[in-house]
């Protein structure tokens, strides 16, 4: 078995270093981006704590017959796990397979996981409480239990953040330490106090803001994808809403304003392109222009003030790849 430990210096690293579950990550928290992303392969799980110094928002699908069950180790009024508000420590969540993970992470603030097989994790669950896993959960449940802290240290115990960067071998672990593991996980949900489905009053207003949110933002993927920058008027018809609803449900998911965002994704955008630039045919003017910045000094420093950096920093480090 393997821990493996990257250092990463911009949020599409820190999604492709998570390849086995298909991430999108935006930096959204202006300023240079550090983070490391530190995994441990059991071969049946895979435990996960990653760290950042920026914002970020994640968003992605969870493979079909996997599951994750996922802590923050510290509190922030900013966390957001799906319509989950300021996610509490005592709180271990389950996100069933085939469900969208749609979570926001200050910087400064730990996330661990363990990503593993569904239906593992519901048979010894149906051991424990058969009435209470009877039915396989289909949205993203929220455990309080007093066992969150032993778990969190559990994991990040395994993984020992300390150790150096790049791929370090360790003593091999024993197939009975995943088995433990396991049970730790299911003992600890078992001893849940309360758990939450999303389903009180509050949570139903919480998802259906994000609900709307998921359509703009799908929306305008498709449309920048598709090489054209949407109008705040576009977006309002294809979800449905008056200007007034959607600011509602971007500044209660979000806490940015739909003009905001669509600014912050287009800079992302830019950036990831800029990153992936193969040859010195492309330019800044180029990439930034065809996302609808045509007012390129004032683009810059918007890009300065999120990234760090200016876009021809970023547009020189990857073509000096290239050449190097």
């Amino acid at each position: 078995m393997l821990v493996k430990s990257e250092a990463l210096i911009d949020a599409t690293l820190q999604a492709a270093a998570q390849a086995w579950v298909p991430l999108e990550i935006h930096q959204i928290g202006s300023g240079t981006y550090r983070g490391t992303c530190t995994s441990l392969n059991t071969g049946g799980m895979r435990v996960v704590h990653e760290d950042q110094n920026r914002l970020v928002h994640k968003t992605g699908t969870l493979p079909q017959g996997r599951c994750t069950v996922s802590m923050f180790l510290r509190r922030n009024p900013a966390m957001r796990f799906s319509h989950f508000q300021h996610p509490e420590r005592a709180q271990i969540f389950v996100l069933p397979g085939d469900t969208e993970l749609d979570i926001q992470v200050p910087g400064g603030i730990d996330t661990v996981y363990v990503l593993l097989d569904q239906e593992r994790l519901m048979a010894g669950a149906r051991i424990l409480d058969e009435p209470s896993w009877k039915e396989t959960p289909r949205e993203l449940q929220a455990f309080h239990t007093p066992d969150a802290d032993r778990l969190a240290n559990d994991l990040t115990g395994l993984l020992n953040p300390s150790l150096p960067t790049g791929n370090t071998p360790r003593p091999p672990l024993s197939p009975q330490v995943e088995a433990l593991l396991l049970d730790t996980i299911l003992l600890s949900l078992s001893r849940a106090t309360r758990v939450s489905a999303g389903d009180t009053p509050d949570y139903l207003a919480r998802r259906r803001a994000s609900q709307r949110v998921k359509v703009a933002r799908e929306f305008i993927d498709a449309s920048l994808q598709a090489g054209r920058v949407p109008s705040i008027v576009e977006i309002c018809a294809e979800t449905g809403a008056s200007a007034r609803t959607l600011q509602y449900a971007f500044r209660e998911t979000m806490q940015l304003t739909p003009v905001a965002y669509l600014r912050i994704l287009r800079l992302n955008r830019t950036r990831s392109a800029l990153r992936a630039a193969t040859t010195a045919a492309t330019t800044v003017t180029y990439v930034a222009t065809d996302l609808g910045f045509f007012h390129l000094g004032e683009f810059a420093r918007d890009y300065q003030r999120l990234f760090g950096e200016y876009p021809s920093e970023t547009l020189n480090r990857a073509l000096s790849r290239i050449t190097a």
